[in-house]
């Protein structure tokens, strides 16, 4: 979902994978749902309960049997969706999931056979 104020440093990539997320406040419950898109540095993500901006949570992802457990504050929510961003990673975390999403883009930027963009 693209906001026309918001600059994003990496494109995201559109995927559906499945994620599972809890929020600090309600730290028993867990969510799962689905992604809408993702970046080394954030997603979207749909959701039955509206999040407030600023709200911390944590999420798990496996993209390609790896796990990944990232912690995200929500940017900004509206109706079913989500839009967070990744915080504390580190270099090597930050790498291995850019490493995750290139055949993700490959896969995306490729026309099936027979089609030209």
């Amino acid at each position: 979902m693209a906001r026309e104020n918001e600059q994003r440093a990496q494109k995201r990539v559109s995927t559906k994978l499945e994620v599972r997320f809890a929020s600090t406040a309600e730290a028993a419950r867990v969510f799962k749902t689905y992604s809408l898109n993702l970046s080394p540095g954030g997603m979207c993500i749909r959701s039955v309960r509206r999040h407030q901006p600023g709200e911390l949570i944590w999420v798990s992802l496996l993209i390609n049997g790896q796990k990944f457990e990232l912690k995200a504050r929500v940017a900004w929510s509206k109706e079913n969706v989500m839009g967070v961003r990744f915080e504390g990673m580190s270099s090597a975390e930050k790498l291995r999931l850019e490493s995750m999403l290139w055949p993700v883009k490959a896969m995306v930027a490729t026309p099936p056979l027979g089609q030209t963009v």
